[in-house]
């Protein structure tokens, strides 16, 4: 397994870390990329990428292994770190030839290595077990995220695990601003869903109708907002629920 050891000043880091229990609230993992938890409960076994932990299940063990990044932690430890790696961390699991690069939350593939370069190279690249990447929602961007694609104009907001067209600058403002607006690979954006998640509540801005998304796509009015909570509902650009068909609202599964 080739590891990108953590060298210099995060060696004093660990060795800190070595005699001291980490803060339970912590969000990101204070172990360097790389390291190994032992859970002293169940003696699982936990890898740390991004300041997010990935499972090493028993096949995977013998491939993480690090001799000086390795610690016994309680299980609040570990059940106190993210499963949601940094913004910009690139991973690749195991035996996989897939890349993919963490942008508000979600893993969004690199398609190339000419791709890659643009998102740190093959240097930066974070190796966690196989199959592990499915066993974390890494595929639900977190609401209100803005991305665009790397060479690409279009921006886009990201609502219930949906993306919709930001048509104008008032717009990106209005959810954030220019700098708020994160890159991801180029042709990626056409792996995300058009349509948000069935039960999601939608507006636009300008209007005071709020409508339901379905299984397959339709919306459906809210005909007394005042039933429901007025504040569980997301803001979307105007004009960016004409592409829904009017339908009667349901959601399976």
């Amino acid at each position: 397994m080739n590891f990108q050891f953590v060298k210099g000043a995060l060696v004093a880091v660990a060795l800190v870390l070595l005699g001291s229990t980490p803060a339970l609230a912590a969000d990101y993992a204070p172990f360097p990329n790389g390291s190994v938890l032992i859970d002293s409960s169940t003696n699982g076994r936990w890898l740390i990428q991004g300041g997010a932990r990935f499972m090493i299940s028993v096949d995977e063990v013998p491939y993480f292994k690090n001799p000086f990044f390795t610690f016994t932690v309680a299980p609040s430890v570990i059940a106190a770190i993210t499963t949601i790696p940094r913004d910009g961390t690139t991973l690749q699991q195991r035996g996989d030839a897939s890349i993919y690069v963490v942008v508000g939350g979600r893993a969004w593939g690199i398609p190339d290595m000419n791709e890659l370069e643009h998102f740190g190279g093959t240097s930066g690249v974070r190796i966690i077990p196989w199959k592990s990447l499915h066993a974390f929602p890494l595929y639900f961007a977190r609401d209100g995220t803005m991305v665009r694609e790397r060479s690409g104009a279009p921006v886009y907001v990201i609502f219930g695990n949906g993306k919709f067209w930001v048509p104008t600058s008032a717009d990106v403002e209005y959810y954030g601003g220019w700098d708020n607006v994160q890159v991801i690979p180029d042709g990626s954006a056409a792996t995300m869903d058009d349509a948000p998640s069935c039960g999601s509540r939608l507006r636009e801005r300008s209007s005071g109708l709020i409508y339901l998304i379905n299984n397959i796509a339709e919306k459906t009015l809210i005909v007394n907002p005042s039933s429901y909570d007025w504040a569980n509902h997301y803001v979307v650009p105007d004009g960016t629920l004409a592409r829904f068909p009017d339908g009667v609202f349901f959601c399976i599964g």
